[in-house]
């Protein structure tokens, strides 16, 4: 690759190497005139003197070929950068740890499809104070990990954001996987917040807060709350961490 800061270098080595060259030449010239004059006596001293003088140009001019070469042989042909090594997200289960997902009756392929979007769910979870496991656990129930899923009602995304919500929560792209999650969680916060409690902001999140103020509990929203405690309480299990919400009561 070329650099302007080792270009600049050789351009100034390469200055100094003209100038120094210049002022051996003039010496040599003086001292050639000296002896060519006391070399014109002999026929064999003219061809010495010729034959030394090109003996000097022709170094003078290897030297500056190679440093002309040096500056610009590494723009040509740059040398080979090594590939960066892949980095792997600390939730793709392998190993002993898919084992353990299956024996906490987690699918590790759903944990899999989670695992490229890791960064965005620890940086927005950390930034609402926010579980990131429970944020796992969400889109694990929502959307299986699918960016790209759109429910029969609309919702759209990781997190199943309805367009109306998303709008709210300046999400323009429910399907770009930053947004959906930044949106998301930042709901489930305002429903924390206004709920105080884990299983209620839950009810709100999968069948709207105002079901929550009618005491209007759909079926799905039944199943769906103690689903991402148990989805939760088993990545925690996975991870070595203490179970912090305990399995959902069924609310009547």
């Amino acid at each position: 690759m070329f650099c302007p800061k080792k270009s600049l270098t050789l351009m100034i080595l390469l200055c100094i190497l003209f100038i120094t060259t210049s002022e051996i030449m003039g010496e040599q010239d003086r001292s050639r005139q000296t002896r060519h004059r006391i070399a014109r006596r002999s026929v064999g001293g003219r061809e010495d003197v010729i034959r030394r003088s090109y003996d000097s140009r022709t170094m003078a001019s290897l030297l500056t070929n190679s440093l002309v070469r040096a500056l610009y042989l590494s723009r040509a042909y740059p040398l080979p950068t090594p590939p960066p090594t892949p980095s792997r997200s600390p939730s793709l289960p392998n190993g002993k740890r898919s084992a353990s997902a299956r024996a906490y009756r987690i699918d590790p392929e759903i944990l899999n499809r989670i695992a490229p979007f890791d960064l965005h769910i620890v940086r927005h979870s950390r930034d609402s104070r926010i579980d990131p496991n429970l944020t796992r656990a969400i889109i694990y129930v929502e959307s299986a990990g699918d960016p790209g899923t759109v429910s029969p009602k609309g919702a759209r995304g990781l997190m199943q954001l309805m367009p109306g919500t998303a709008d709210d929560l300046g999400v323009r792209n429910s399907f770009d996987p930053s947004q959906n999650i930044r949106g998301g969680i930042r709901y489930l916060r305002t429903l924390m917040d206004q709920f105080h409690n884990v299983e209620l902001a839950l009810w709100g999140y999968n069948a709207g807060p105002g079901s929550v103020g009618r005491r209007s509990l759909p079926a799905e929203t039944r199943r769906y709350i103690p689903e991402v405690l148990r989805v939760k309480a088993a990545l925690d299990r996975i991870d070595g961490k203490p179970t912090r919400i305990r399995a959902a009561r069924m609310i009547k």
